[in-house]
C-alpha cells in the first residue's frame, strides 16, 4: 500500500451525554473526502478509540468505509493489549475493505516490555493480520517508547509497512530511518501514481452501455508484485478487457517501477490473475 501524502487523524464527535455522533461523523468524513488529503486514521488516539466500546468502535470503522471516497486510503487503528484482541479487530476493518491497520504498543503491564516481547507481539499480529501493519509508538500516552532495535528488526517483516512515530524524537527518528533505508518495498498503483485502495476495486464501474457491475471484492489489498513486471500487469489487463496488444514503451509504462492499472478501467475481469501476477 502507497502511503504518501497527508492523512489527518479523524475524530469521534460525542453528545453532550457521551454518545457517539454517527451523523457528524459522516459530516466530517464526506468533507475530508472533498479535500486534497491521500486517506484518513480512524480510531488513532485522535479518535480516542481507548473510550469507545467494541459496538461503537466498529460501527465508527463502518460508518467512514461507507461515506469516505474510494481513492481515500483508509488506515484503521486497532490496537490493542492482547493479540488476540488486535487481530480480531484488524479483521473486522479488513472485512469492511480498509487498506492498513494501525497498531498500537501494548502497555499495561510495562514491566514485561521486554524487546523479545513486543518483537513477539508485532511478528504474531504481523504473521495473521489480513491487513498490512502500521507500527504506532505514542509514548505521551503509553508512557512506553517502542526501542529503535525493535523497529529496526520489525521493519524487516512483509506485512509491516512502516511505523507511526509519536515520541517527538528526531534523533531517534533520523536512527530509524538510516537503520532501515536498505529495505525496499513495492505498492500497487493507478496510472496517475495514487494508491489503489480495497473500496477502488470493489466500487461499482460503469460499462460500455451505461449500466454498472461491480468489480470483485477482496478484503484486503495484496502485497504487490515485483516492481521490475508492470508490462506483464499491463498485458493481463488488455487481454481480460479485448485490446490490442501494446508493447511497454507505447502504453507508457517505461522504467518506472510502478506496477500500473487503473481501477476505474478494469471492471469485472480484475480477478486472481490479474492481481496475483507473478
Amino acid at each position: 500500500m502507497l502511503l504518501q501524502g497527508i492523512f489527518p487523524a479523524v475524530t469521534t464527535p460525542f453528545y453532550p451525554d457521551g454518545a457517539v455522533y454517527y451523523k457528524k461523523i459522516e459530516h466530517n468524513i464526506d468533507r475530508y473526502s472533498r479535500t486534497p488529503i491521500a486517506g484518513m486514521v480512524v480510531l488513532g488516539s485522535t479518535g480516542e478509540a481507548v473510550m469507545l466500546s467494541d459496538e461503537e468502535r466498529r460501527e465508527v470503522l463502518r460508518v467512514t468505509a461507507e461515506v469516505a471516497a474510494p481513492e481515500k486510503v483508509l488506515i484503521a487503528g486497532t490496537g490493542a493489549e492482547s493479540a488476540i484482541e488486535t487481530l480480531r479487530l484488524t479483521e473486522q476493518a479488513a472485512r469492511m475493505n480498509y487498506d492498513v491497520a494501525l497498531v498500537r504498543t501494548p502497555h499495561f503491564y510495562r514491566p514485561q516490555m521486554k524487546p523479545e516481547a513486543m518483537l513477539a507481539f508485532f511478528r504474531t499480529v504481523a504473521d495473521r493480520s489480513p491487513l498490512p501493519v502500521l507500527l504506532y509508538t505514542v509514548p505521551p500516552f503509553t508512557a512506553y517508547d517502542l526501542p529503535l532495535e525493535v523497529i529496526t528488526a520489525l521493519a524487516e517483516h512483509p506485512n509491516i509497512i512502516g511505523i507511526k512515530e509519536s515520541s517527538g524524537n528526531v534523533e531517534k527518528v533520523a536512527a530509524m530511518v538510516n537503520a532501515t533505508k536498505h529495505i525496499q518495498r513495492t505498492a500497487t498503483v493507478s496510472e496517475v501514481q495514487q494508491a489503489v485502495t480495497a473500496r477502488m476495486l470493489a466500487s461499482p464501474a460503469k460499462d460500455e452501455n451505461g449500466g454498472q457491475h461491480y468489480r470483485r471484492r477482496r478484503p484486503h489489498l495484496r502485497p504487490s508484485r515485483p516492481a521490475d513486471q508492470p508490462h506483464l500487469l499491463l498485458e493481463i489487463l488488455r487481454r481480460a478487457l479485448g485490446e490490442p496488444r501494446q508493447d511497454a514503451q507505447s502504453a507508457g509504462v517505461g522504467n518506472r517501477g510502478s506496477e500500473l492499472g487503473e481501477p476505474d478501467v478494469v471492471h469485472a475481469t480484475l480477478d486472481d490473475r490479474v492481481l496475483d501476477a507473478k
